[in-house]
């Protein structure tokens, strides 16, 4: 994860997932948080799920805003909408569901793997910030969704 790159002078930039580098980006403004979880998802997308969709449109409908809506028709096209508003919705979850789902694309962290572990100032499997700013209806893993 990086916290600045010249991309963020790109203007409405708040973060970008480099695929090639296997790199997250997330630019100084904005909810880093958020941010921060929509372009980790891309990386989940690209690594665990190999380009695939996780959740149907349905779903994905349920989970986003009339704004998110607007900006995926606005900014993206058919092919790209899937994905995109597959990352904001999982970005738009309350921390533990976003696990839940990051172990159910990519399979479970082993407990030796799991950074949280080996952090004394951070409960094994805690979570380091508060719950989304807000989650959809319907049932999932972890719920959220």
């Amino acid at each position: 994860v990086v916290g600045d790159s010249p991309r963020c002078r790109e203007r409405d930039l708040f973060g970008l997932y480099e695929r090639s580098q296997r790199r997250i980006i997330v630019c100084p403004r904005g909810n880093q948080r958020e941010t921060l979880l929509h372009e980790g998802w891309h990386g989940v997308q690209a690594l665990c799920l190999r380009g695939k969709p996780l959740l149907p449109k349905e779903v994905l409908d349920r989970g986003l805003t009339a704004r998110d809506r607007r900006d995926l028709d606005r900014l993206y096209g058919p092919r790209g909408w899937n994905h995109e508003a597959e990352a904001r919705v999982m970005a738009s979850l309350p921390l533990q569901a976003y696990r839940t789902w990051l172990d159910a694309a990519c399979g479970p962290v082993e407990e030796s793997q799991d950074p949280s572990a080996t952090d004394p100032g951070q409960p094994a499997g805690g979570s380091p910030g508060p719950a989304g700013p807000r989650s959809g209806g319907g049932s999932a893993p972890g719920g959220g969704i």
